[in-house]
């Protein structure tokens, strides 16, 4: 049987409820300190977790769904293939976390720190994550489909051969990224920090928009752009005009 609406504090009293079900809705973990809790299932639904301490939390069966995460600590947690679906996370910890193939979806990290994180394989569509330093997380083979990254950092990171569906980049850091062979449809990369070092070299741009962007500083060999996008590029690189026939 679940548990429902009640209020858990402390590590012996979790290991005891979960003995009996892995699955608690309603159930309150606010600033509760759990660390080195380990279980092979672990379902939340509509809990909250606020400042809760889930540090070095080993699961294999973590899900979250409609819950609030906001300020709770997951550093070091092996949690791969956990799902936080429809969830609010501002400011959570989630520093060298262990999270390949996790899939956060629909939910809200904005600001979240995912410092050394592994999201390789992981899909993270329909997500806010605004504001987030990426540099130092693993994001190989993310899915990204309908993702704010906003004012987030993606320095240097191999996206080649992607496809990027409803992305949100703007005033992202995408300095040094390769996008090579990459595909965009209804992307916005408006004031995005681009540097010489990006490469958009044979990917297809036409679903994107870049205003305030430098785009011309990129790398651009054989990319495919509109004819708007062209006579942007012509006129940050050259300062050439193109009039209408």
């Amino acid at each position: 049987m679940p548990h429902e609406g009640l209020t858990v504090t402390d590590i012996d009293q979790l290991f005891e409820l979960v003995e009996r079900d892995p699955v608690f809705r309603n159930c309150k973990f606010d600033g509760a300190v759990l660390a080195g809790f380990y279980t092979e299932e672990f379902e939340l639904e509509d809990c909250s977790l606020k400042e809760c301490d889930f540090s070095d939390l080993s699961c294999e069966g973590l899900r979250v769904t409609n819950s609030n995460v906001e300020h709770s600590i997951f550093e070091n947690a092996d949690i791969l293939q956990s799902e936080f679906v429809k969830c609010i996370g501002g400011f959570a910890n989630f520093q060298s976390a262990k999270m390949n193939f996790a899939r956060i979806i629909d939910s809200d990290l904005s600001s979240a720190n995912f410092d050394y994180s592994n999201l390789s394989g992981s899909d993270l569509s329909g997500s806010r994550l605004i504001g987030i330093d990426f540099t130092q997380s693993n994001l190989d083979s993310a899915r990204l489909d309908g993702a704010n990254l906003g004012l987030s950092s993606l320095r240097l990171k191999d996206f080649k051969k992607q496809k990027f569906i409803g992305v949100n980049f703007s005033e992202t850091d995408i300095s040094g990224c390769d996008f090579s062979l990459c595909e965009f449809e209804d992307c916005h990369l408006e004031g995005a920090v681009i540097t010489p070092e990006t490469s958009f070299n044979s990917a297809d741009l036409r679903g994107a928009t870049f205003v305030g962007s430098e785009l011309s500083a990129a790398r651009l060999q054989g990319a495919v752009i509109t004819p708007s996008q062209a006579s942007s590029l012509l006129f940050d690189r050259y300062g050439i005009v193109v009039a209408d026939e």
